[in-house]
């Protein structure tokens, strides 16, 4: 028997599981085996972002179907929260495709860009987008979430987040504003756990990713000055992970605004990076062999791997591969035995480097966004289900439209740790140039419990089309 109350979105779930399912109710009490487990769920539903899949991020024709990601997030002030998945289609949620569309009006209107200019085209290239209910909702909660969900007497569930920050020379001439580190600067302050009551605090760490090679100099936190601050695992080691207080949040941020484009140098290493974070997240997510952490990698790259761009650095695609793919998918009875490493990427979709010399072609990029799309694949069960994604910094006239996108897209990539829902959308567009490719801005509402998200705190996601 399950009961529901709603205050309006909070849920007090009681489930009694009698052993004697014929039981009179009247001797309930007093004849019957059974178990009370009560729990409180937060599923309050505020925005909707989310991306397509990386191995389909150009569709092709005037018209077609892409299928996209959602990530859903509740309206905690404090710090925004992921919905939690598990059980989302079931009563008393009971989430079906139904509940999606694509918005429309204030706040929510198809805008269309150029992939190669970044200019607002929507004028001249017209387009549409609606939901394909024939398809029904996917729903995929992460298993780690789920594992961790089980050890934290109904608490918050902690994560330990690597954010690897391209800091290459090519990085510096495409992004002159530092905004790749200014943008963490206010993300770490609207994100991460700095309330010990809700669950443990989140620990944090970052990699400055240049210079050719990777060096324990670049981790942003390595010099931590306050020692309360500094994650000390099991066996006394340190490696540049913070706990997220309410006090090294702001320092943290202050520590992202002041560095700068100055420390920018040389080539990126973005794979040797990927598989280095990797392994001490695996590492700190269980450590002692009990789960503490769930992880997330999140990385920001403006220019190809070092490797692509110099013979004599080695290629680490395979190693970074196998990091973050690990070597065992959860069994579904016991998903503790899970050890991906999920990899959220993101990166520009369009080789723009206005002060670079030779800039990669838009094949080149592409065989690097492709390599980058076979790690975010790698953390998962197979080609259909895991929980990396790509979230693209799609180019746009305005530095302040770049900021907001970048802003965006870090918000997403932490937010998708806990899992994804996928829904199609069938899409139209007329009035392109034939072989050119163009950026499909649209929103997604949604509702939960009778409570709709808002348009207005909704972030755009970005759909390529290339013309026929």
């Amino acid at each position: 028997m399950r009961m529901s109350m709603q205050d309006p979105f909070v849920l007090r779930m009681i489930r009694i599981n009698s052993m004697l399912a014929l039981c009179a109710l009247a001797t309930l009490w007093s004849a019957c085996d059974f178990n009370v487990e009560i729990t409180d769920e937060k599923r309050s539903l505020n925005k909707i972002g989310g991306t397509t899949l990386c191995s389909s991020r150009v569709a092709k024709g005037s018209s077609g179907t892409q299928t996209i990601r959602l990530f859903m997030v509740d309206d905690n002030q404090n710090a925004p929260e992921a919905i939690d998945l598990d059980g989302i289609d079931q009563e008393p949620y009971n989430l079906k495709i139904g509940a999606f569309s694509v918005a429309k009006g204030k706040d929510a209107d198809i805008k269309v860009y150029s992939h190669e200019t970044g200019d607002d085209v929507t004028s001249t290239v017209k387009a549409t987008v609606t939901l394909d209910t024939s398809k029904k909702l996917v729903v995929q909660a992460n298993p780690r979430h789920i594992a961790l969900k089980k050890t934290t007497d109904n608490k918050r569930v902690p994560r330990a987040v690597y954010l690897l920050i391209d800091m290459s020379d090519t990085a510096l001439s495409q992004d002159n504003g530092a905004l790749r580190t200014a943008v963490p600067g206010s993300w770490v302050l609207e994100n991460f756990n700095t309330d010990s009551t809700r669950g443990d605090y989140d620990i944090f760490a970052t990699l400055l990713v240049r210079n050719d090679t990777l060096s324990n100099k670049d981790k942003l936190f390595r010099n931590w000055t306050r020692p309360d601050d500094v994650y000390v695992t099991s066996k006394n080691k340190q490696d540049g992970f913070i706990y997220t207080t309410k006090e090294s949040r702001d320092l943290m941020s202050e520590k992202f605004i002041s560095t700068g484009n100055p420390v920018s140098v040389g080539l990126a290493p973005m794979y040797a990076a990927i598989r280095a974070a990797a392994t001490q997240l695996r590492y700190h997510a269980r450590d002692a062999g009990d789960l503490l952490y769930n992880p997330n990698l999140i990385s920001i790259s403006l220019s190809r791997d070092a490797a692509l761009q110099e013979k004599s650095i080695r290629n680490e695609l395979a190693p970074a591969g196998k990091a973050i793919k690990g070597s065992r998918w959860p069994d579904l009875e016991d998903p503790k035995t899970a050890d991906f490493i999920p990899l959220q990427s993101i990166m520009w979709h369009k080789p723009f480097a206005p002060n670079v010399t030779n800039p990669p072609s838009q094949k080149d990029w592409d065989k690097y966004v492709d390599d980058m799309c076979s790690l975010v694949r790698g953390a998962g069960a197979n080609a259909k289900v895991y929980f990396g994604n790509m979230f693209p910094i799609i180019r746009r006239n305005s530095r302040e439209d770049y900021k907001e996108n970048l802003k965006n897209q870090l918000d997403m990539a932490y937010q998708a740790i806990k899992g994804y829902t996928e829904v199609s959308v069938k899409y139209t567009l007329k009035g392109g140039v034939s072989g050119k490719r163009y950026n499909i801005a649209f929103k997604v509402q949604g509702s939960l419990l009778d409570q709709k998200s808002k348009n207005e705190n909704s972030p755009y996601i970005y759909m390529t089309v290339q013309a026929p």
